[in-house]
């Protein structure tokens, strides 16, 4: 027989080992809402009463944290429309999809389950309720948390949108970074030339070490309800003068462009174990940088004579030509309605659109933050052009003082 004191390390190295093989079983799983209406997403471990986890809005996707053998239940107004059971898999995922209407039943009644996709690389188990089983009811919901660190940036990171013009104001390259301003710390760099017209290089930080500069892989992107492979090479930089990781080039198309400018995160990486990308504040410099890139070795806007003041006046024939462009220069803009009219406000996007920013009477102000180069157009009431207005890094205010365009009779 064991000594005591040997029987009590061997007992507290078994409980060490079992504590460590729980943690190491906890499992991720994508729950993606491809219904119209939230849902409800609740836990229930083998044995256990459901537990109430979050709601996710329509057309989103959380992850959430199980165990191998936990129950993901799905419920619209606390009727199951979804059942899964976790498997070992690392990453999982679930989609719950819109049927042609929902379950007759209530919770309490067994609910039917359709498959689920997976990623390629991971695995997963289709259960089906067997028809004699009823679910446990589950409480209303509270409201659902809302997690203000997801897609945070690091403490001083921000992301930035920048180009260059030629002596003719050509647009002859732009670039996108998430990085601290004036320093070497950078997470993602991206950048487009006159050179490779329709695409854009993009390098996203990763530790490399022990691999070889240029050799080929697979990088994977995932986010809400996107899972895409990219062909990317290793990039090196073994002095820590630039930044280290995978490097590919994508079309100006592509769809990972919308995803980075419209959600708060993604994950990179190769196969299962994926690094974060935090989005928070990503959206105006993405579509930035693709404007800019589109436009490449054509004017930024069609040139104009200053009026006297620091913005430039372009005509209102010339609004079709009207866009935003890329640009690292943001500043207060004071709009002074000086016309002895109604007056709206617009402010010309990268694709010619006009966004309504405010409402002026006669007299009236209103600061906005601007950026150098972008296009304001002022309208009157019933929606006419009146002037156009483009910022310069000089301008602390525009003064409306056009009048209304005559109208022909009809």
């Amino acid at each position: 027989m064991l000594p005591t004191l040997q029987r009590l390390i061997l007992l507290a190295l078994l409980l060490l080992g079992g504590a460590a093989g729980a943690a190491a079983a906890e499992v991720q799983i994508q729950v993606t809402n491809d219904r119209t209406g939230p849902v409800d997403v609740y836990l229930t471990p083998p044995g256990a009463q459901p537990r109430y986890l979050l709601r996710i809005p329509e057309r989103e996707a959380k992850v959430v944290k199980a165990s191998p053998g936990d129950t993901l239940q799905v419920a619209v107004d606390r009727r199951p429309v979804e059942r899964y059971v976790a498997t070992a898999a690392p990453l999982q995922r679930l989609i719950t999809r819109a049927p042609a209407s929902l379950p007759p039943a209530t919770v309490g009644s067994a609910a039917g389950v359709k498959p689920v996709t997976t990623p390629p690389s991971t695995t997963t188990t289709t259960v089906r309720t067997p028809p004699a089983t009823t679910t446990t009811a589950v409480a209303p919901p509270p409201p659902p948390p809302v997690d203000p660190q997801q897609g945070a940036l690091p403490e001083g990171f921000a992301w930035q949108a920048s180009g260059d013009k030629d002596a003719r104001g050509v647009i002859v390259a732009a670039r996108l970074v998430l990085g601290i301003p004036e320093t070497d710390a950078v997470q993602f760099h991206a950048d487009c030339a006159v050179a490779s017209p329709g695409r854009a290089t993009m390098t996203i930080a990763a530790d490399m070490s022990g691999r070889k500069q240029g050799t080929a892989t697979d990088m994977r992107i995932l986010g809400d309800g996107f899972d895409r492979r990219y062909r990317a090479r290793v990039l090196r930089a073994p002095g820590g003068e630039s930044i280290e990781g995978y490097t590919l080039s994508a079309r100006l198309d592509d769809p990972v462009w919308a995803l980075m400018a419209a959600k708060l995160e993604i994950g990179y990486g190769e196969g299962d174990d994926l690094l974060a990308l935090p989005l928070k504040g990503s959206s105006g410099p993405v579509r930035r940088f693709i404007a800019a890139c589109t436009a490449l070795g054509r004017p930024a806007v069609a040139a104009a004579p200053p009026s006297g003041g620091g913005e430039r006046r372009d005509s209102c024939t010339r609004f079709a030509r009207a866009r935003a462009v890329a640009s690292d220069r943001k500043l207060p803009v004071v709009f002074v309605n000086r016309s002895g009219a109604y007056r709206v406000v617009h402010w010309v996007d990268e694709n010619g659109q006009a966004v309504q920013i405010t409402g002026l009477n006669p007299g009236e102000a209103a600061r906005v933050m601007a950026w150098a180069g972008h296009p304001f157009l002022m309208t009157d009431g019933p929606g006419n052009c009146v002037e156009i207005a483009i910022i310069r890094p000089d301008t602390r205010q525009v003064r409306l003082t056009a009048r209304n365009r005559v109208q022909d009779p009809e």
